[in-house]
């Protein structure tokens, strides 16, 4: 049951909390998978190394990084960059809803 417009917003951005780490997890459990599919232990399949350092276009440092740790930098990055939109657009498609109901 809806308490008032702040209850409204509370529950429209928790939805989009929710869509970005869903996301966030997809794109992760694919990286995964990709890791296992090619020949790593599923056992060691938790961490992948990403290009540290870059020189004339080709990496020359790679540095390890843990998939829970990409996961939550990935959904922070994707927060700070969409999720404001992504109410904003929530909150009109419900108000219009609600006025062609009307």
């Amino acid at each position: 049951m809806i308490r008032d417009g702040k209850h409204i917003d509370e529950l429209i951005e928790g939805r989009v909390n929710k869509n970005i780490e869903d996301f966030a997890k997809d794109i992760t459990n694919q990286i995964q998978k990709y890791i296992i599919d090619n020949g790593e232990d599923r056992h060691r399949a938790d961490r992948f190394f990403q290009v540290s350092e870059w020189k004339d276009g080709f990496p020359t440092t790679y540095s390890p990084m843990s998939i829970e740790r990409y996961r939550v930098g990935l959904q922070f990055s994707i927060a700070k960059i969409v999720k404001d939109k992504m109410i904003e657009r929530d909150t009109k498609f419900l108000l219009n809803k609600i006025n062609s109901m009307l």
